[in-house]
């Protein structure tokens, strides 16, 4: 017997098997109602503290009410084929993925933002120089690129951020800032020994 417990995937394939909302429509979160507000080109979901959750059940109505409308109903195109498929219900069974929304999401644009809002050009010159030098043991299959670069891969900003970022930029920019960083690099990294853990047991 084969019991499917979960779906996961990057955001535009999730998007098309769970028949939902582009990742830049509204509202296209799977979990919850937020719309959000769309800034430089990314989705932005602002904290609030009664954030509107998509229930088991809520997922299944909007799924059928959407099945027949020539629109979306809350996001929802139709029913998933997952539906039928899935021992966990929808949207519980589905699985947000650390690469893309950690390390190709949020870490990206953090790092991005720094850079482009926090630093002069002489402290980019400076950090770029740096980031050429930096070397790095021959197991590592990619080095850093510098930030400002297209189409960055989500190892080469693991590297960034968990081998070199913060030594890099602790003198151009504000003590708070690097803390505040290196907060959300730690829980990253918590993160992961976490998930590590119970893989092992």
């Amino acid at each position: 017997m084969i019991k499917v417990y979960g779906v996961i995937g990057d955001i535009p394939a999730l998007n098309m098997i769970l028949n939902h909302k582009s990742h830049v429509g509204y509202p296209c979160c799977w979990f919850c109602q937020l719309e959000g507000v769309h800034i430089n080109g990314k989705r932005q979901y602002y904290y609030d503290e009664n954030v509107p959750l998509r229930t088991e059940r809520s997922f299944a109505n909007d799924s059928r009410k959407a099945q027949n409308c020539p629109g979306d109903i809350n996001g929802r195109h139709g029913i998933s084929i997952l539906e039928s498929v899935a021992d966990i219900p929808l949207p519980t069974s589905i699985i947000v993925d650390y690469l893309h929304v950690t390390l190709l999401g949020h870490a990206t644009t953090i790092c991005f933002h720094l850079y482009k809002n926090h630093m002069s050009r002489t402290q980019h010159d400076q950090l770029d120089g740096k980031m050429r030098c930096q070397r790095f043991s021959h197991t590592f299959n990619r080095k850093i690129k510098m930030i400002d670069q297209p189409y960055i891969k989500a190892t080469e900003i693991r590297n960034l951020l968990f081998y070199c970022i913060l030594p890099m930029i602790r003198e151009s920019l504000h003590f708070d800032t690097v803390a505040h960083f290196g907060l959300f690099i730690a829980g990253i990294r918590v993160s992961i020994i976490i998930l590590d853990f119970y893989e092992f047991f």
